[in-house]
């Protein structure tokens, strides 16, 4: 995993999007993508921000995730873009250039975007966190949101579309209206966090609801 703060996260004149290619790293038109690098539009023309003018991605991992790739082997990118040179094209983000500082699966791909949303000053603006009984609570209202929380016993809730609530640590509890859900759990043989993530309206995760991980680290609603 790349240290996120080495990304400057928190720099306004900074954005990061998510977004999917082909196994190939082709996009549509057969564009190429690097895993790595800077990566330039062959066109851009900012009052035509559409398919086939300008790179695309959802901003923060946000907007419309049908436009994101379901194929087993897609690759999962995070990338910088200027933030002041995008434009919202309905459910996605067009934009001149950008550097892809991950490349790989869905769930650390997801993990990265949402840690850096954190980061930004943006989302710190609108996160409510409380302290109850020694847990740590933080919810976030409105669409787009982010919330995180580590260590042991956590909760994060975030209400609205396309939001994300990511608990890092052991105990934890998420639960998300109309988005993504991301607990994790450390894996001591390998010494690794393992990541699991749950989307609202697939494989039975239900909206609204809390959700922690069972004895086979798998999600399981928190009664």
């Amino acid at each position: 995993m790349i240290d996120i703060k080495t990304l400057k996260a928190d720099n306004p004149e900074i954005a990061y999007i998510l977004r999917t290619c082909n196994a190939d790293m082709t996009s549509y038109g057969g564009f190429v993508w690097p895993e790595y690098g800077p990566v330039q539009a062959p066109n851009w023309t900012p009052r035509l921000a559409q398919c086939g003018n300008g790179l695309h991605g959802l901003l923060w991992g946000q907007g419309d995730r049908s436009l994101l790739s379901s194929n087993a082997d897609a690759k999962w990118l995070v990338a910088a873009i200027p933030a002041r040179e995008t434009v919202n094209a309905s459910g996605k983000h067009v934009f001149p250039r950008a550097f892809v500082v991950y490349c790989g699966d869905c769930a650390e791909a997801n993990l990265l975007i949402a840690q850096l949303f954190i980061e930004s000053t943006e989302f710190q603006s609108r996160l409510t966190s409380t302290v109850r009984d020694g847990v740590i609570h933080k919810s976030v209202l409105g669409d787009s949101g982010q919330a995180s929380v580590r260590g042991k016993y956590g909760q994060a809730s975030v209400r609205g579309k396309y939001g994300v609530a990511l608990v890092n640590g052991n105990n934890g509890k998420a639960k998300a209206v109309d988005g993504t859900i991301v607990l994790t759990w450390v894996d001591r043989s390998v010494k690794h966090t393992r990541i699991v993530v749950g989307y609202v309206g697939e494989n039975g995760i239900k909206p609204d609801t809390w959700y922690r991980l069972n004895g086979a680290h798998e999600l399981e609603e928190a009664k």
